[in-house]
């Protein structure tokens, strides 16, 4: 699967890892509109038609990396100071300690324990990493529920966004990132045992 494909479906629109990171190191030199942005993109080799990087923009708008103004008659763009440092973030955070052939996959199995559900897209993408490789479209009759209880939480997901579920499990990688995430909210190095090897000899106990 191609993560970094200019496709647009409706509004949703799959931010790229490589578009999103020429995205924002130009608007961490300053704040643009989206005609500034695109003549700098060009600049840079990257020649986006401007329906397609509005779809980017206002993506990245809605995942809570970028803010957005309007001085008539343009819309201008710059980074958000402080993002929303909810699951998706320190999640993000956690997965991108891991190679990113497979930073996708991990954050999908993550998502789907934690959540006890299929995933949208959507909610990869605001872990900021590459979409998942290993998964399958799921069929869920709670669609519509899932979707109605993130909007509750402020978490837009465009109506026709894919819902998927990982095709494999690996309790490695899983208990990995949890231990990540934990350590962001707690120290937990004063509780710790300096035996490099506890945790992987648990995990095969378990097998």
């Amino acid at each position: 699967m191609e993560n970094n494909s200019e496709k647009l479906s409706g509004q949703s629109v799959e931010v790229g890892i490589v578009t999103r990171e020429i995205i924002l190191d130009e608007l961490q030199k300053s704040e643009k509109s989206i005609s500034g942005l695109q003549k700098a993109l060009k600049e840079r080799g990257y020649n986006y038609h401007r329906l397609v990087l509005t779809g980017y923009l206002n993506a990245l708008v809605d995942l809570g990396i970028l803010a957005e103004k309007e001085i008539k008659p343009s819309r201008i763009y710059s980074i958000r100071e402080n993002p929303q440092k909810d699951i998706y973030y320190f999640l993000g955070e956690a997965i991108r300690t891991f190679n990113d052939e497979e930073a996708g996959d991990v954050c999908l199995i993550t998502l789907s324990f934690l959540f006890n559900r299929p995933i949208f897209m959507r909610e990869i993408e605001k872990c900021g990493v590459d979409l998942p490789r290993n998964y399958r479209k799921s069929k869920s009759p709670k669609r519509d529920e899932y979707l109605k209880n993130l909007d509750n939480d402020g978490i837009k997901i465009p109506p026709t966004n894919m819902l998927v579920e990982p095709t494999f499990n690996n309790k490695d990688t899983l208990f990995k990132a949890l231990k990540i995430i934990i350590s962001y909210s707690y120290d937990i190095t004063r509780y710790s045992s300096q035996d490099a090897d506890y945790f992987q000899r648990t995990l095969e106990e378990m097998q």
